[in-house]
Order: C-alpha cells, then structure tokens, then sequence
C-alpha cells in the first residue's frame, strides 16, 4: 500500500550516499560484473533462477535497462506458445518452465499422475517439495529425473536464445 514515496532521495538525505532504485537482477548482474565472476567481460548475462527468471544484461560494459529501465526480462521470452500460463499472464513464457517456482508447480502436478514416485515419500516427510529435494530426488527416481531432465533443456532453450540474441561472452547463473 506504499505509493510515491521518494526512498531514494529519503535515503539520500539520511546517509548522505547517492541512491538509485533498481531490478534485483539487475543489482546482481552489476554485482557480478564489477566484483565477481563477471569482473572480466564486457558483455554478460547474469539469469537469477527463483520465484522467477530474472536477468541482468551488460553490453559493452554498460548495464543495458531498456526503455524507462525495463528491459531484460529475459524470463518472459516465449518458449512455448499457448502453453503453461505465466506471472505475466502470458502462456509459455520461459518463467513458467525454467523458475524454481514452476519447477515445484510441474512436480506436483506430475506427482498427482504417478502415485508410486519417491516423491511422495518426501513430501509426507517434509510436508514441502522444494528444488533441491527434486534435484536430489532426480537421482534415484524416474519422474524427478525425467523433470529435472525437461527443467533443463526449457533451460537450455532460453539461454540459447540469449547467446543467439546478445553473443555474450559469459552467461552467469
């Protein structure tokens, strides 16, 4: 329920620092570039991998936020037409394949269609089927393979695309 309320140039004044307000994704991706693994190219891609699938994009070591900053929502590219229905409300945006968020939603619903996976021994322990328990899951049971398996090419799928679109020299993850 907060709207306009100037918290960059509150915080200015209180610290003294300038302040800008930006993506999260994009605050990684610069991140990266400037301090981390990305410290040696001038054009990368950082994709982050949660609730959604978010992106930062350097090009000619300048952070790229397209028009009014809101460019790079790579997760939002179309990976399958008409197909899972996505944040946006778009279907068969990259997010609805390849988020941690999908990937829990796409186990569930395969788990409601095979009712003898290891997975719903998890799941009554642990009350929560979360990434890491189907990646771990995925070696030694056959639907959490055959999911992390599909999770990986949709992608694979968009991080072509990317390197097809930007030709960068490092894709960060």
């Amino acid at each position: 329920g907060i709207q306009k309320v100037p918290l960059a140039h509150l915080i200015e004044e209180e610290t003294g620092f300038r302040v800008k307000i930006a993506n999260d994704a994009n605050c990684a991706c610069v991140g990266e570039w400037k301090f981390g693994n990305g410290k040696a190219y001038s054009d990368l891609i950082l994709v982050t991998l949660g609730t959604g699938v978010g992106g930062g994009i350097i090009l000619g070591n300048r952070l790229f936020e397209g028009n009014y900053g809101a460019g790079g929502e790579i997760g939002h590219m179309l990976l399958n037409k008409g197909g899972r229905q996505c944040s946006c409300g778009r279907k068969g945006c990259l997010e609805a394949y390849a988020s941690a968020t999908a990937l829990v939603q796409i186990t569930l619903e395969e788990m409601k269609k095979d009712k003898f996976t290891k997975l719903w021994n998890v799941l009554d322990e642990a009350k929560m089927i979360t990434p890491q328990v189907i990646f771990e899951m995925a070696k030694t049971d056959k639907l959490a393979k055959k999911i992390v398996d599909d999770y990986i090419v949709n992608l694979g799928e968009g991080l072509v695309d990317l390197c097809n679109i930007f030709r960068p020299q490092a894709i960060i993850i």
